[in-house]
């Protein structure tokens, strides 16, 4: 990543690929903060914080805190609950960043794509992430129905990270019931992003009954991974889902 002409470090940063228009300024200033500390010729590296008496995991947790100083920024890490899969937790956090490569967001950034720029499930409206993972008549149709199996009345959003943060606010006194509620946001967003991928990449066909059945079945299944366990087979949660008020009071 870089030399010594001399005494002096020279930063020569190596990129797999071509770096797009925004992507130049971003690089221009890692460079800037990386320069200010450059290798020293004939000295070993090491490790300063803050110029105190150390790291701990503790002064760390408390300048994320610090840093989190909009409504959004602590929305967004919510995504991180251990409640999904690792990767489903990631994919969501890059849903409410709004980083989710749809169609629109490629064309944006000038990658080429064949076939058209509209959403998969109904071919009607240009595929953005807010349409796709929400106002989609499929995708709305999917979250309140799913809602009414907590008894909760979905209110309409203008944005997907609107509706998350509805979604968690939605009060339960049980913590199972509301870890299920939780875990339903993420089987219901990720399920209409892998039927998406599916459309478009396997040429399949979205068979509405199938996913409303996937989404249920992975909820089920993540439940299993929980600390707490559920008296309950995945086939039961699923096959009595409407009932997991009942069941988990």
């Amino acid at each position: 990543m870089g030399w010594f002409e001399g005494h002096l470090w020279r930063w020569t940063l190596a990129w797999k690929r071509e770096l797009r228009r925004e992507e130049v300024q971003q690089a221009d200033d890692l460079i800037a903060l990386i320069s200010q500390n450059p290798p020293q010729c004939n000295q070993e590296d090491g490790i300063l914080w803050k110029n105190d008496s150390g790291y701990t995991s503790k002064k760390l947790q408390n300048l994320v805190q610090q840093s989190q100083t909009s409504e959004v920024d602590a929305l967004i890490c919510k995504a991180w609950l251990n409640l999904a899969p690792p990767k489903v937790e990631f994919f969501l956090w890059l849903a409410l960043l709004g980083k989710l490569n749809t169609k629109v967001l490629l064309m944006h950034k000038g990658i080429r794509f064949e076939g058209p720029s509209t959403c998969p499930f109904c071919s009607e409206h240009s595929e953005t992430l807010d349409h796709l993972l929400m106002t989609c008549t499929l995708s709305w149709g999917i979250w309140c129905e799913l809602a009414a199996d907590f008894d909760v009345v979905l209110e309409s959003k203008e944005t997907f990270k609107q509706l998350f943060g509805h979604w968690m606010e939605v009060p339960f006194i049980n913590k199972t019931q509301r870890k299920f509620w939780i875990t339903s946001f993420f089987a219901v967003a990720w399920s209409l992003w892998t039927c998406r991928n599916e459309i478009v990449f396997q040429q399949q066909n979205v068979e509405d009954g199938v996913l409303r059945y996937m989404i249920r079945w992975r909820i089920a299944m993540w439940s299993k991974a929980w600390k707490e366990p559920l008296p309950y087979t995945v086939a039961e949660i699923v096959r009595n889902f409407a009932s997991i008020p009942e069941l988990c009071n």
